[in-house]
């Protein structure tokens, strides 16, 4: 009897453990999901489908460059993990060769063509909208002459900002001149009225 229950017992815990498979469901990629999941998926496709979203991306990117920036001991790790790489890289001479064919097929063709002045002024008008891109075109010489003079970024933003039309510190700058022709308006007319 002992020897039946036991056999029976047995059968009726792998019947239950099926029919408890069955109602946890599976994943898409065909593993048995666990009791508590709620997602419907594995942790290997959850964490396939959080990294294609932007939205995840994007916030872990903040965090992870947040983290960096805020922590020197971070900072240093990762410059002393990149020598080391580097380091490690340039020791190998299958990758020293594979770095210098790749010069020879690509470096070489492409020197000349990248080596034009309409190369070069594409090159630079694309460095100078990067760099200034907060400033309109038309204001890079006002730029360029207020940096000369030993201007700091925050003080030629300032200047520049007010002149642009549309811009909050333009707004500012209106009121503020309208402000002041009516102050002295008033005290004009306050000492022309004795």
């Amino acid at each position: 009897m002992t020897a039946t229950n036991g056999a029976g017992a047995a059968g009726a815990v792998s019947a239950s453990e099926q029919s408890r498979a069955a109602a946890r469901g599976t994943c898409p990629c065909g593993v048995t999901l666990g009791i508590k999941n709620q997602h419907g998926l594995c942790r290997a496709c959850r964490c396939r489908a959080l990294s294609a979203d932007p939205d995840v991306v994007a916030r872990r990117s903040r965090a992870a460059l947040a983290t960096y920036q805020a922590d020197a001991t971070v900072r240093a790790r990762h410059k002393a993990a990149t020598r080391a790489a580097i380091a490690k890289r340039l020791e190998d001479p299958a990758a020293m060769e594979r770095l210098r064919e790749n010069g020879r097929k690509h470096g070489a063709p492409n020197f000349p063509l990248a080596n034009t002045p309409e190369a070069r002024g594409r090159a630079a008008a694309a460095t100078r909208a990067r760099h200034l891109g907060w400033c309109p075109p038309e204001y890079y010489g006002l730029n360029a002459s207020l940096k000369a003079k030993g201007y700091g970024l925050a003080e030629r933003k300032a200047i520049i900002l007010a002149d642009v039309p549309g811009t909050p510190e333009h707004a500012r700058r209106a009121i503020a001149n309208h402000q002041d022709a009516q102050r002295i308006r008033a005290e004009r007319e306050k000492a022309q009225a004795y």
